[in-house]
């Protein structure tokens, strides 16, 4: 059995000119929407009388006659030469769509729910990478600190390597102008000259550690230089690491000159 039926607004009987009319008229308006959706096309119907009206529809003649003249004076009806009803707007109201209107209808709808879809996802990527951001900052803001740190010890190092030289030189110079190299009655070593492991001064002195004797190295210890004293503790381990058949031969050296 083939079901058909009419599209019918929530807000139908609230019509300007529908409002005003009776209830079996307002009904008479449905039933006649109904009768040109059955026997007609597109909104034109063939025309009865209102007596073949009422009996159809089962309305009294009253209220048939009341809504024919209220639909036609309202523009809602008209009724041409040929004797048919012509309802005006139908197309707009009750229209029927094709299959390819349907189809286009259909796909437009599901164009549009996928186009909300990726607007949603491109939404809460966004999102998401946002909040990835922040870590990303907080990594980068550590690596910049600890940056920071590392150049602040390579110049803290490099400024106490340089302190340290030129504390160096400061004793190498202090030693170069000891008044026992000017003093006529410096106390002379064996043979008239000073000796190399007792004098405090010599011309060869170039104000390194390395070319200063195991005596100088001593005196600058003494007085408070702390390369001197790692020079010398450097001295003495070597001495140490140095095979015994050296040591004893040095020893050897040193007990025949005594000797």
């Amino acid at each position: 059995m083939d079901f058909r039926y009419i599209k019918l607004s929530l807000t139908w009987d609230q019509s300007p000119w529908l409002e005003v009319l009776s209830d079996g008229a307002q009904l008479a308006w449905l039933n006649l929407l109904c009768y040109a959706k059955e026997t007609g096309r597109a909104g034109v119907a063939k025309s009865m009388t209102v007596k073949r009206a009422s009996c159809r529809w089962g309305r009294t003649e009253e209220a048939v006659a009341e809504m024919l003249g209220a639909a036609i004076t309202n523009g809602a009806l008209s009724k041409d030469e040929g004797g048919l009803w012509i309802i005006t707007k139908w197309q707009q109201y009750q229209g029927d769509d094709t299959n390819a209107v349907r189809q286009q209808k259909y796909r437009e709808k599901i164009r549009n729910e996928n186009n909300a879809l990726r607007e949603d996802d491109e939404t809460g990527l966004k999102t998401d990478e946002k909040h990835a951001e922040k870590p990303r900052r907080k990594n980068n803001n550590a690596s910049t600190r600890n940056s920071n740190a590392e150049e602040k010890r390579r110049e803290e190092k490099k400024r106490e390597i340089t302190s340290s030289k030129l504390q160096t030189a400061g004793a190498g110079k202090d030693l170069a102008a000891d008044p026992a190299d000017d003093d006529p009655q410096a106390d002379p070593g064996p043979g008239g000259q000073d000796s190399d492991s007792d004098s405090l001064t010599s011309s060869s002195f170039s104000g390194t550690l390395d070319s200063l004797s195991d005596a100088k190295l001593r005196v600058l210890s003494n007085g408070g230089n702390a390369l001197a004293k790692l020079e010398l503790e450097r001295r003495r381990i070597a001495k140490l690491a140095e095979p015994p058949s050296a040591r004893r031969g040095n020893v050897g050296a040193f007990t025949k000159g005594v000797i």
